[in-house]
C-alpha cells in the first residue's frame, strides 16, 4: 500500500539477484522473473493490470508510459514465471523502484480550472520515488 493516490510515472527493476556487481555467479545461480504481473488499484477497483515478459540478462530496466488508468494507492508484483537458476530455486528482485505524481482530491476552488481531481498541473512531484 502507497501513503496516497498516485499515478504512475515509471517502474524500475533491478531483476535477479545483484549480490555482487561484477560477478554473474549468484545472479544465474538463482532464478529471475521472465513474465512479471503489475497490478494497480484505487480501493477495492482495479484501474490497471499489465503482464511484462523480460529478457534474461543482469541490467536495469525501466517501464514507462503507463496509461491515466494506472493510478491507485497499492500496487502488487506478480511473478508469473522465472528463468530458472543454475545454483538454487528461489527467485530474486534485488530492488524496485516506483516513480509517480500525486494525484490531489481538493475543492474545486482550489484547483485551476475548477477540477476537482486528478493531478496537480503544476507538476510539484512529479518524479518522486514512491517506494
Amino acid at each position: 500500500d502507497l501513503d496516497r493516490t498516485y499515478q504512475m510515472g515509471e517502474i524500475h527493476l533491478w531483476l535477479g539477484n545483484w549480490n555482487d556487481s561484477q560477478d554473474t555467479d549468484y545472479f544465474y545461480g538463482n532464478n529471475r522473473p521472465m513474465d512479471l504481473r503489475i497490478t494497480v488499484w484505487e480501493g477495492e477497483e482495479m484501474t490497471f493490470d499489465y503482464t511484462h515478459t523480460f529478457g534474461d540478462g543482469k541490467a536495469e530496466t525501466g517501464l514507462k508510459d503507463f496509461p491515466d488508468t494506472a493510478r491507485g494507492s497499492r500496487i502488487r508484483f506478480t511473478i508469473e514465471s522465472v528463468y530458472a537458476g543454475d545454483t538454487w530455486d528461489d527467485t530474486c528482485i534485488a530492488e524496485i523502484g516506483i516513480y509517480g505524481s500525486a494525484v490531489y482530491e481538493m475543492d474545486k476552488m482550489d484547483r485551476p480550472g475548477g477540477s476537482s481531481s486528478g493531478p496537480v498541473p503544476d507538476g510539484r512531484v512529479a518524479g518522486r520515488r514512491l517506494v
